[in-house]
């Protein structure tokens, strides 16, 4: 009896010897795997390394694969508002994008944000693959579109520096918009 315990004893640490090379290797994985993971998430992010640190919200990017081009040397970020503006261009068509956090006025009171729609002279909304956009003729644009969206934790304003677009061409240019932060 007492030689099975001794045996039953050593056989259990034979067996926890033998996990422990398999356990180191799992950790290894798991570790590469995290550093892969944000090493592919940086080298794939355009969003300058100086903006990243201050902004706190989902940033909508436009897809690789879409027509949209963006203008890299465009980026800024207003400190002051908490701001991220970019241009882009589409099918010859020059367009700023502005994108902040939700402001909480929003979040608590969901009328604010009809209400700032309704201000900007709401014309027509659509369902992109993002969420909701408004399209809008602002008096400060003197008759100029812009486009707007609420969704998922960022108010973005899309503004047009050049010709109207079409409902069509709006449409595309939000389908293909990512969240890249």
């Amino acid at each position: 009896m007492l030689f099975h315990t001794v045996y039953e004893h050593r056989l259990g640490n034979r067996q926890k010897i033998r996990l422990l090379p398999v356990i180191i290797v799992i950790v290894v994985l798991v570790v590469i795997g995290i550093t892969f993971r944000i090493y592919w998430q940086n080298a794939h992010n355009p969003i300058p390394v100086s903006f990243r640190k201050e902004i706190s919200f989902p940033v909508f990017y436009p897809s690789d694969k879409s027509s949209v081009t963006v203008n890299r040397s465009s980026f800024k970020y207003d400190s002051s508002n908490s701001v991220f503006i970019f241009t882009v261009t589409d099918a010859g068509q020059s367009l700023t994008i502005a994108e902040q956090a939700t402001p909480q006025s929003f979040v608590d009171v969901p009328q604010a944000y009809t209400t700032l729609v309704n201000s900007l002279n709401n014309y027509s909304s659509f369902d992109s693959l993002q969420g909701q956009v408004d399209l809008t003729y602002p008096k400060q644009f003197s008759g100029q579109q812009s486009a707007v969206m609420n969704a998922k934790g960022t108010l973005m304003f899309v503004h047009d520096t050049d010709k109207r677009l079409s409902n069509s061409q709006w449409q595309h240019i939000f389908n293909n918009l990512n969240v890249i932060q």
